[in-house]
């Protein structure tokens, strides 16, 4: 766990590292690979070839390693799209914090880079989750999105009234992101 702990604290990192890192995502001791999975995404876009791994991580059994892994692919994804369609399943998970951190993952992603129109629609349809966390974290990954999520503005209205105020006060954010007219009109 330590020597994990230590290959990603290096940052950038030779295909041996990375290799040795993708191998403990492995190990036994989930410690060992939430610690590995981690190190991944400090090293960032340069461990690109660890996305497979990664992927399978979305599906193990340890929820600890499963929320690392989506969070490590939103790190480096941006560099590269084989890690949006795992990420896009994620976001379908039956474990509510799975799907909040499958959205934060896009939230990352959408600072660096485009987001797919199948990706936004995704994100769009956390907004309508039961979780609040969940609604919280799709509609802040909208608000990163930016203009380019104008289709989500809608769903976020709608979000507005929603019970939870921390969900209505993330609605009302990513709607000044989103459009700025419309929001300062709106009040």
């Amino acid at each position: 766990r330590q020597a994990a702990d230590a290959l990603g604290r290096i940052g950038q990192a030779g295909p041996d590292v990375i290799a040795a890192l993708v191998q403990a995502i492995g190990d036994k001791d989930g410690g060992v690979r939430v610690s590995a999975v981690s190190a991944i995404g400090r090293i960032g876009p340069a461990a690109h070839e660890s996305i497979p791994a990664l992927a399978q991580a979305l599906n193990a059994g340890d929820a600890g390693v499963r929320r690392e892994a989506a969070r490590t692919l939103g790190m480096i994804g941006a560099a590269n799209e084989k890690a949006l369609p795992p990420l896009i399943q994620a976001l379908r998970d039956k474990d509510a914090a799975m799907r909040e951190s499958a959205a934060k993952a896009f939230g990352a992603i959408a600072q660096s880079g485009s987001v797919p129109k199948d990706v936004l629609q995704a994100i769009i349809n956390l907004l309508k989750d039961a979780d609040a966390e969940v609604k919280k974290s799709g509609a802040r990954a909208l608000g990163e999105i930016g203009a380019k999520a104008a289709d989500a503005v809608p769903a976020l209205q709608e979000l507005k009234n929603d019970a939870d105020p921390d969900v209505r006060k993330a609605a009302a954010l990513a709607l000044s992101k989103i459009d700025p007219g419309a929001a300062a009109q709106e009040g």
